[in-house]
């Protein structure tokens, strides 16, 4: 059996307890940009890119024979405004303090925010394949 004297205790915790906090404040590393990941495509073949994003939702031959290829994806939701019955929806002031006044509503979801996410990527290939450029647009590329 070992036996440890209290100062080995309180060395060996306070060494625990460091390393503890040292492993809980490493940080992983930066996310790269949108920016970054379309620009790791560049020189890139097209049909590599193709093969890793899926099929583009529209292409179009350019008149200098290069072809654009459109990824675009949207999506909406709505936050509905929900009031809980029996609460109160006005407050009227006494002179002193605000007070709930006798007048609730019954439960009802209405009004709300309707939040919408877009994204659209356009990449730009030579007719060998090669890739030359990129844009996006969009409050959801990522």
């Amino acid at each position: 059996m070992i036996r440890f004297r209290r100062s080995s205790w309180k060395r060996l915790s306070v060494t625990l307890v460091t390393s503890g906090l040292a492993v809980a404040c490493a940080t992983s590393p930066p996310r790269p940009s949108y920016r970054q990941v379309l620009d790791s495509w560049l020189n890139a073949d097209i049909n590599k890119l193709i093969r890793a994003w899926g099929t583009p939702n529209e292409t179009f031959r350019m008149p200098n024979g290069n072809t654009r290829y459109i990824y675009t994806r949207a999506s909406s939701r709505t936050e509905p405004l929900t009031i809980t019955p029996g609460q109160p929806t006005h407050y009227v002031y006494d002179g002193t303090t605000w007070k709930p006044s006798p007048q609730t509503t019954p439960s009802t979801v209405s009004g709300g925010e309707t939040i919408t996410r877009s994204c659209r990527t356009e990449i730009e290939a030579e007719p060998s394949g090669r890739i030359i450029q990129s844009w996006y647009q969009g409050n959801d590329c990522r």
